[in-house]
């Protein structure tokens, strides 16, 4: 708990959206720097379902409503990468995606800024991510 503490102001976990793509940068204590990239239409539709909470067979049915139909144990499969990388999290057969979409920059009196931008890796390096 105590290493928690002392380093979750410096931890983070943020997703910018620009261009068609979403990055997500990890930066948080204990999990390995790494940024994550989601290009692909139907992982882009099913990151923003994600950002709401939903089942996988709710995901399945939203996704193929919006034209991006994908097979079932490709999803799954897709998910559980997701929550081996600790980017979502399930509980009671419903997933969540955990990356913020506001970035404080560590610094608690700063207003947050929203995480969309023409070039979201310098929005991230911009306001200190």
């Amino acid at each position: 708990m105590e290493t928690w503490i002392r380093d979750y102001p410096a931890s983070s976990l943020r997703q910018v959206a620009a261009d068609g793509i979403i990055v997500i940068r990890d930066r948080r204590a204990g999990w390995p720097a790494a940024d994550h990239l989601l290009e692909a239409p139907r992982e882009l539709a099913a990151w923003h379902e994600l950002g709401h909470g939903r089942s996988a067979a709710a995901l399945l049915r939203r996704l193929a409503g919006a034209g991006r139909a994908w097979d079932p144990d490709g999803l799954l499969d897709w998910l559980h990468e997701l929550r081996e990388r600790g980017l979502a999290f399930t509980e009671g057969g419903r997933w969540v995606s955990l990356a913020t979409t506001f970035i404080t920059a560590g610094d608690p009196g700063r207003d947050p800024v929203p995480a969309s931008a023409s070039d979201p890796l310098a929005a991230l390096a911009a306001a200190g991510g």
